[in-house]
């Protein structure tokens, strides 16, 4: 019995070592990649998998094509896989089940920024019986490209703090203009001492004061500048709870975006018309980016048989642009806004926000 012991327990130290030995050398090879490291959640594997591409724990140079699940079953309907990052989906279209019934596949939105993204899936047998499972990995492309254009940006990790939720901008992303404000999302109300600098070259572009709003003030903002340069910003906010200034319960964040002004020029401009109509047809918002001089009045209209929504970033908080986010919009619906503040207003269908042509953007100049 002594023997067994030791012999278990030497087998024991001699697979911890070797674990050891190479996720060490998993990381200092990303590292020598990116000067970045990721840490990834323990996967939640669902019993008949066999292999998922990507992998959990990959870190990427490019954006995969699609997630593709192999499970060793034959799948029935209503499986569902979706690619999550900081609340938005990334996923496109819908989940797909292959002809012999052994794998699921889902496309991956192209433009996909750098960060780690969670997969979340459910896989269903025949008889109708579903299980979920969940794992990570990570994007870095190369030179930090964004939106399919390499570029020299770099952008350092963000620090998040308890009960936040999303942020707009989000982390990484590069920017067609300077946007109207900066908002930070939370699960439970804000107190005094809640504030958001957006710096660069140790100048703040943010006016004015920091305000809290939103229902139960779950919402941090500060507007923004809009002739802020071309350049990397960085958000830093401190977030309190409603009682923080007593207790000390305030905690320090950040993230980091980008203005690049040469993406404006992927824009279908309309400037100079005092009103511009956005349709809502085949599940699509055409055009998605907009150009509009100041003051124009907006509309977008439902042309397809389905509800569809107009809804400011993100989701589903909603929160950027609170008077962008329209009721439900049967086939013939409008919904018309004017916009008096130069910058942009990125947003989505909430029905549909998982389909990539249901997203949008809308530069005011």
């Amino acid at each position: 019995m002594k023997n067994s012991i030791r012999h278990t327990a030497i087998v024991l130290s001699v697979l911890l070592t070797v674990g050891a030995s190479l996720l060490a050398s998993s990381t200092i090879s990303f590292a020598q990649q990116s000067g970045m490291s990721y840490h990834f959640s323990t996967p939640i594997k669902e019993p008949h998998l066999k292999d998922s591409t990507p992998a959990a724990g990959a870190v990427l140079t490019s954006v995969p094509s699609e997630i593709k699940l192999v499970v060793d079953f034959f799948v029935g309907p209503g499986d569902q896989i979706t690619m999550l990052k900081d609340g938005k989906e990334y996923g496109m279209g819908v989940t797909v089940l292959s002809s012999d019934k052994r794998s699921v596949t889902r496309s991956v939105d192209p433009h996909a920024p750098n960060g780690v993204y969670t997969v979340n899936y459910e896989l269903c047998a025949d008889d109708g019986e579903c299980h979920p499972g969940q794992y990570q990995f990570a994007i870095q492309k190369a030179g930090n490209i964004a939106d399919g254009q390499a570029t020299d940006r770099r952008f350092s990790p963000p620090k998040d703090v308890p009960q936040l939720t999303a942020h707009t901008p989000l982390h990484g992303a590069v920017l067609a203009d300077a946007p109207i404000n900066v908002v930070v999302d939370f699960n439970y109300d804000r107190g005094p001492g809640s504030k958001i600098a957006i710096l660069k070259d140790g100048k703040d572009y943010g006016i004015g004061d920091s305000t809290i709003d939103g229902l139960s003030n779950l919402h941090i903002r500060r507007n923004m500048t809009s002739d802020a340069p071309d350049g990397i910003y960085t958000v830093k906010y401190t977030s309190c709870q409603l009682n923080g200034t007593f207790n000390g319960s305030c905690n320090d964040g950040t993230f980091q975006f980008a203005i690049d002004r040469s993406k404006a020029s992927t824009f279908t401009d309309l400037r100079g018309q005092k009103a511009v109509t956005i349709t809502m047809k085949h599940i699509s918002f055409d055009p998605r980016y907009v150009m509009v001089s100041k003051g124009t009045t907006v509309t977008w209209k439902n042309e397809d048989d389905v509800i569809h929504y107009v809804n400011t970033d993100q989701h589903p908080e909603h929160s950027y642009y609170p008077p962008m986010n329209s009721q439900q919009l049967a086939k013939g619906d409008t919904f018309t806004l004017t916009f008096d503040r130069p910058g942009l207003y990125p947003y989505h269908c909430s029905a549909h926000m998982h389909m990539n042509n249901m997203t949008g953007t809308l530069l005011v100049k």
